[in-house]
């Protein structure tokens, strides 16, 4: 019997910064001790931000906790943002029903299907996000022109009035 794997691109490969393990039974990664970014510092912002999967096939395209901070913040502002002004990108939490392997791509457990989480640290103009990726892995995704998902919109948290 053939188990199905589902897969999706997490594109966090670029930085010389971040850390990823290709198993998730490894120890977790040394997180970057440059700047000022740490697992133990207070973010300034939390970003949440959600992508769906389809057990047993890949989707490309991807997100990248650089790209979710550029998104959020050209909506919102409506200014561009250079990806190379996202500091210190480093993986704080592996998913726990899945693994990310090293060229980015997440791949949930066999037959899994629901709810993962990878979180991420990254600084851009002096401030610390704490990156939220809320992975939701699915039957199948649905890429009509009006889709409906189980992902809500991208939010930006301030953290303790900063």
């Amino acid at each position: 019997m053939k188990k199905s794997i589902g897969r999706v691109v997490l594109l966090i490969g670029a930085l010389a910064a971040r850390t990823v393990v290709a198993q998730n039974n490894l120890p977790q990664p040394p997180l970057s001790t440059k700047g000022t970014t740490s697992a133990t510092s207070q973010p300034d912002y939390i970003l949440q931000n959600c992508q769906e999967t389809e057990q047993g096939s890949t989707v490309f395209g991807g997100i990248s906790p650089e790209y979710m901070i550029k998104n959020y913040i050209q909506n919102r502002d409506n200014h561009p943002v250079e990806l190379t002004s996202i500091k210190n990108v480093t993986v704080i939490k592996l998913p726990t029903h899945g693994k990310l392997i090293d060229n980015g791509l997440y791949i949930p457990e066999p037959n899994y299907f629901g709810k993962d989480k990878v979180l991420f640290m990254a600084e851009f103009e002096g401030k610390r996000y704490k990156i939220i990726l809320d992975i939701h892995v699915v039957t199948k995704v649905d890429e009509s022109d009006s889709p409906t998902t189980s992902c809500p919109p991208p939010k930006l948290i301030k953290v303790n009035g900063k």
